[in-house]
């Protein structure tokens, strides 16, 4: 492993522990709001107007599920990089302005967008059955908080290793599309190998011109 295959490994690590932290505290929100679900279901089920919110909570909170299973997947592509040696790149090379950091910068930046909207969906829904209840504030602040260490972390190991290819994602693109294996996670790959200057909002802008009943739920 080359020297600056090791560093990679150390920074990414790094990025690992944050990513690996976020998942946590979406599975702990997860479950305080399906214990609260469970705790009054009595109630909420007495009214279809409840059970109707139910139904809808229920249905976004698969997303919080979902985040977990991308993270897995970035992880993947952290594990493989290294794997083989870097190499340079020249400006009239296929793969230049090609980043491994920025595509999966891109893609947890997507994914935690749309945590934030369902965030947002699951606390309208909330409302209906209780006022007083909704997503703790404190994890609502942790995962801007998260995101901001995770594009900081991203953006440093991409302008440090802007001219060195850790993936060679022409020969590999199969290999990394079946790590990404959801709708959602594809399309961004798919649109950041067409642009390399493709943006977040764009990407999720697009994402919700073309998710169907079936691709909104991201299936695999």
């Amino acid at each position: 492993m080359t020297t600056e295959s090791i560093e990679i490994k150390k920074q990414l690590s790094k990025v690992d522990d944050i990513l690996k932290n976020l998942t946590a505290i979406v599975q702990s929100e997860f479950h305080y709001i399906s214990n609260y679900l469970r705790n009054f279901s009595s109630i909420t089920y007495a009214h279809p107007e409840h059970q109707k919110a139910v139904h809808a909570v229920i249905r976004e909170l698969q997303y919080f599920d979902l985040l977990h299973q991308k993270v897995s997947h970035v992880i993947d592509i952290h594990n493989k990089i290294g794997e083989a040696a870097p190499f340079n790149i020249e400006s009239s090379h296929k793969l230049s302005g090609f980043s491994v950091f920025k595509l999966n910068l891109l893609q947890m930046g997507v994914a935690i967008k749309e945590l934030k909207e369902k965030m947002d969906i699951v606390n309208r829904y909330l409302s209906m059955l209780d006022y007083s209840f909704s997503i703790r504030g404190d994890f609502i602040d942790m995962v801007s908080s998260f995101q901001n260490n995770l594009k900081i972390h991203y953006l440093i190991l991409q302008n440090k290793y802007e001219h060195l290819q850790f993936i060679d994602v022409t020969a590999a693109e199969n290999a990394i599309m079946q790590t990404y294996s959801t709708f959602s996670e594809r399309k961004v790959m798919e649109l950041y190998l067409e642009d390399h200057t493709v943006t977040i909002d764009r990407i999720s802008d697009y994402l919700s011109t073309v998710q169907d009943d079936s691709s909104s739920v991201d299936l695999f």
